[in-house]
């Protein structure tokens, strides 16, 4: 409020009152943006999606409702401290989570599409080659080499 009367004023010294208290305004929503509380929400987030990988409807909106927070708001939180927006940190946990099954346990592509949250093994197949260049199978029998 004391901003807006500031700038209704017409002299310069009062102009540049109001510039001084709007920077001191947008330096303090700045700071906030990275508080300990938001570095735990993204890390609770990053937590969270490390034990529910496998859920099929893991989203972004499910993660900012835990958050309770916008949308939009926690994707730019997530993002300025993982270096991602939360979706592809999902794709991503869900693709190494699949790329140790294939390596690792005599799994289906079917099972581990679930395992990993798929309920489409041709999507999720279709997804794999995407993100690592080869088919579940060519994955897999490339480790066994």
């Amino acid at each position: 409020k004391e901003l807006f009367e500031i700038a209704l004023k017409d002299d310069l010294k009062n102009k540049l009152a109001a510039l001084s208290l709007l920077y001191e305004l947008l330096s303090t929503v700045a700071k906030s943006a990275s508080t300990p509380t938001n570095h735990k929400t993204v890390s609770e987030a990053v937590s969270y999606v490390s034990e529910h990988y496998g859920e099929t409807d893991l989203t972004v909106e499910r993660l900012s409702e835990r958050a309770f927070l916008n949308p939009n708001y926690f994707s730019k939180l997530f993002t300025a401290s993982v270096g991602m927006p939360p979706s592809r940190f999902i794709l991503k946990t869900r693709m190494e989570k699949a790329k140790k099954l294939l390596a690792f346990t005599h799994l289906s592509v079917g099972e581990i599409a679930a395992a990993v949250g798929f309920s489409d093994p041709l999507y999720f197949s279709k997804v794999f080659k995407s993100y690592t260049r080869m088919t579940p199978k060519s994955y897999k029998l490339s480790i066994l080499d």
